[in-house]
């Protein structure tokens, strides 16, 4: 993966970068294109302009229609509650784009990609049908603390996790992001893996650059523990290669 970055990067709202990820699934399935188009193409929302340039390289993972789909339905029936205004930036998104396709030749939209940036983490194989909520730990910590500090810290930062999600929604779990539903309904599954400072420090940077859930806990040093959502697939990213799982 091509780590360049240029000044046009910005950071999006978790649920505009989801938009955005969308919309790069979309390009790439056509029937699911097809379908993005019609839900949004005739919404009464005003639309702002895409700018592709704002594109940050790292979004949510999207590898299936039915997940798409779903994500979709979520993003629609967040909408619709009333206290929900910071999803609307993300509906404005996806009208523009289906708005722009009714009009021109898919295949001259350019959306999700930025200059010198290889797109990833989108169409890599299959996961889990029930994504796990991975924690990184900091090497230098994991030597010090006892097995089951790590099982109680699992607990605590999983449950903060979910209690955001909770906060999000108002505290309707039906409400929940698709992949949390899943866990929080579901297994209830934890990966830890062990991370270098650097290591550690990079996927942060990725997690908060499209604002996904996540929770950390930190020392005079840094992060020292990083809970990241089942939204967003740590090995995805080309920092995970030199992670270890922790069995």
């Amino acid at each position: 993966m091509n780590t360049h970055k240029t000044q046009h990067t910005q950071i999006l709202s978790y649920y505009e970068a989801l938009a955005y990820s969308l919309i790069r699934f979309a390009q790439k399935h056509e029937s699911f294109s097809n379908w993005l188009q019609s839900m949004f193409a005739t919404r009464d929302i005003p639309f702002a302009v895409i700018d592709s340039m704002n594109m940050p390289y790292v979004l949510p993972s999207i590898e299936t229609e039915q997940q798409a789909t779903r994500k979709v339905h979520w993003l629609i029936e967040l909408s619709e509650q009333k206290e929900q205004t910071a999803v609307v930036p993300a509906l404005e998104v996806l009208t523009h784009w289906a708005n722009i396709r009714e009009r021109e030749d898919p295949k001259a939209i350019i959306l999700g990609l930025m200059i010198g940036v290889e797109p990833f983490g989108i169409f890599g194989e299959a996961k889990k049908k029930h994504h796990p909520i991975d924690i990184i730990v900091r090497d230098s910590v994991l030597r010090k603390i006892k097995k089951t500090t790590l099982a109680k810290m699992s607990v605590t930062l999983a449950n903060e996790i979910v209690q955001n999600g909770l906060i999000e929604v108002k505290g309707n779990a039906n409400l929940l992001e698709p992949e949390l539903s899943d866990w929080f309904f579901g297994d209830k599954t934890v990966v830890f893996y062990k991370a270098s400072d650097k290591t550690l420090a990079s996927i942060e940077k990725s997690v908060f650059d499209v604002s996904a859930p996540h929770a950390r806990r930190a020392d005079k040093k840094g992060t020292t523990f990083l809970a990241v959502g089942p939204t967003f697939y740590i090995n995805d990213l080309s920092e995970s290669d030199t992670l270890e799982e922790i069995i």
